[in-house]
C-alpha cells in the first residue's frame, strides 16, 4: 500500500504542479502539506493515524447524544482522507472510497446545520466541500445524478451568500463565478453568461469598470463566447481583462498571462498566427520568470508555441524549441513528454530528417500502447504518420502494417460509435492538451 501511495502521489504531484488536477485533491484539512508525496514520511502510516482520531473523535461525540461542531468538523476530515487516497486504489475499491466520502460529507453538513441553523453563512464551506464530492468524481459512473446534485449545492451557496453578504463581499462573486463555471462545464453557455455578467455587473457598481477583481471573470466570460464561436465577442472580453490587469497591477505582473494565453487560443482557432507569436513570446517571458526558465510549464507552454511554427510549416522553428521543451523534461515520461516527443518526431520528419525521426516515432508509440491500450483511437495518428515516413525510405512493408493497423483502429472506433460531444466540445479539441482556457 505504501508503495503505491507513494508512486501514484508522486504522479499525482505533477499534474497539480502542470494545472491538470484541482486543488481539491490535497485538502487542506489533511496531516500533510501539497507536497506531502514528495517528503519523504511514510503517509500510508499517517493516514492509518488521521483516520484512527478521526473515528476517534466522532465515536465519542455521537456518546453526547446531541450535534456538535467536532462530530461535524472530524466527519468532514474523514471525508477529505477518502477523497483523497481514491487515486491510489482499483476502481472498485475507488468508488466505494468516493460514495464513502460523500455519505460522510452529507452526513457533516446536517450536523452543522443543527449546530448552525439552515442558512447560517458558515454553512458555505462544507457545502463547498460536499460540491467538491461531486464535482470532479466521475470515477463512480454517475454522472447525471452527480451533475444534478452538484448544480443543487451551488445554487444553495448562491443562496446563503446572498442572504448573508453585501453583493460585493467575496463569497457571493465566488458563489456566482462557481455555478456559472459549473454551467460552462456543462455546455449550458446561456446559463454561464448569464451569472458571470450578474458578477461582473455587482463588481462594476461596488469597485468600478477597473476592478482588478473583474479580470477572472472576464476571462471566464470569453471562454464561453470562444466555445460558442463568437470569437468577435471573446476577444473584446479577453483584451478588456489584458487592460485591466495591465492598468492595475503593471504590465509585468504575471496576471496578464491568463488572459494573453486565452488570446493566443483564439488567435489560434482563426488562424491568426502572426497577432499570436507576440503574445506566445510575453507568455513566455512572464513563466520563465515567475517559475525559472527549467519549469515543466515552460516546457509545455514551448511545445504549444512551436505548434504554430508547425501549423505555418516553419518546421525549423518547431524544431528548436521542442528540443528545449524536451531538455527540460529530461527523463521524464509521461503523456505530455510523449505529445512532445511526437511532435518533434513529426517536425524532424517534415523537413526529410527521417533517420532522427524513427527512434521517436518509435518511443511515442510504444509509451502510448502502453499508457493507452494497443487499440486506443489515439494510436492512429502516430501510426499514420510514421507510415508516412516509412514509405517515404521506401519501406513499404513495414509501412503497409502500420497503415493497416491505423485503418483498423479508426474503422472500430467508428463502428463502437464513440459518443457525441457539442461540436463546441470538438471544437475545443482542435487545440492541444498543453494549454487550456485561462480564468
Amino acid at each position: 500500500m505504501k508503495a503505491r501511495l507513494h508512486g501514484t502521489c508522486g504522479l499525482l504531484f505533477l499534474l497539480f504542479y502542470l494545472g491538470v488536477l484541482p486543488t481539491a485533491v490535497y485538502p487542506s484539512d489533511l496531516p500533510w502539506d501539497n507536497a506531502g508525496c514528495l517528503s519523504g514520511r511514510d503517509l500510508a502510516a499517517e493516514a492509518a493515524k488521521f483516520e484512527e482520531d478521526c473515528l476517534s473523535a466522532i465515536h465519542e461525540e455521537e456518546g453526547r447524544g446531541k450535534p456538535t461542531a467536532r462530530l461535524a468538523e472530524n466527519l468532514g476530515r474523514l471525508a477529505s482522507l477518502h477523497n483523497w487516497n481514491w487515486h491510489a486504489v482499483g476502481p472498485d475499491e475507488a468508488r466505494e472510497k468516493i460514495w464513502e466520502a460523500r455519505r460522510l460529507r452529507e452526513r457533516a453538513l446536517a450536523v452543522w446545520e443543527a449546530v448552525l441553523g439552515p442558512e447560517h453563512p458558515d454553512l458555505v464551506k462544507p457545502l463547498r466541500a460536499l460540491y467538491d464530492s461531486y464535482a470532479f468524481r466521475d470515477v463512480v459512473g454517475d454522472g447525471r445524478y452527480r451533475e444534478a446534485k452538484a448544480e443543487a449545492i451551488l445554487k444553495r451557496i448562491v443562496a446563503i451568500s446572498e442572504k448573508a453578504f453585501r453583493p460585493s463581499d467575496p463569497p457571493l462573486i465566488e458563489s456566482l463565478n462557481d455555478l456559472a463555471h459549473f454551467y460552462s462545464g456543462q455546455w449550458k453557455y446561456a446559463q454561464a453568461e448569464q451569472q458571470y455578467k450578474r458578477a461582473l455587473a455587482i463588481l462594476e457598481e461596488a469597485g468600478g469598470p477597473d476592478d482588478p477583481r473583474l479580470a477572472p471573470i472576464l476571462n471566464r466570460l470569453g471562454s464561453v463566447y470562444n466555445r460558442q464561436f463568437r470569437y468577435a465577442e471573446a476577444e473584446r472580453v479577453f483584451k478588456r481583462a489584458l487592460a485591466t490587469c495591465e492598468k492595475t497591477l503593471g504590465p509585468d505582473y504575471d496576471k496578464p498571462e491568463r488572459s494573453l494565453a486565452n488570446l493566443v487560443r483564439l488567435y489560434r482557432l482563426q488562424a491568426r498566427y502572426a497577432e499570436a507569436e507576440p503574445l506566445l513570446e510575453r507568455v513566455l517571458a512572464i513563466r520563465e520568470k515567475k517559475w525559472g526558465p527549467s519549469r515543466g510549464n515552460v516546457a509545455a507552454w514551448l511545445a504549444y508555441m512551436a505548434e504554430f511554427y508547425t501549423l505555418q510549416d516553419k518546421h525549423a522553428e518547431a524544431e528548436t524549441l521542442l528540443k528545449r521543451a524536451l531538455d527540460i523534461f529530461k527523463i521524464q515520461d509521461n503523456f505530455l513528454v510523449a505529445e512532445t516527443r511526437l511532435a518533434l518526431a513529426e517536425a524532424l520528419s517534415a523537413q526529410g530528417k527521417y533517420t532522427k525521426a524513427e527512434p521517436l516515432f518509435q518511443r511515442s508509440l510504444k509509451f502510448m500502447e502502453r499508457y493507452y491500450g494497443p487499440e486506443d483511437i489515439r494510436l492512429a495518428r502516430i501510426l499514420e504518420h510514421y507510415a508516412g515516413l516509412l514509405a517515404t525510405l521506401d519501406r513499404e512493408d513495414e509501412a503497409g502494417q502500420l497503415a493497416a493497423r491505423a485503418k483498423a483502429i479508426r474503422a472500430q472506433r467508428s463502428k463502437g460509435g464513440a459518443e457525441r460531444r457539442p461540436v463546441e466540445k470538438q471544437q475545443e479539441d482542435t487545440g492541444n492538451a498543453k494549454v487550456q482556457d485561462l480564468d
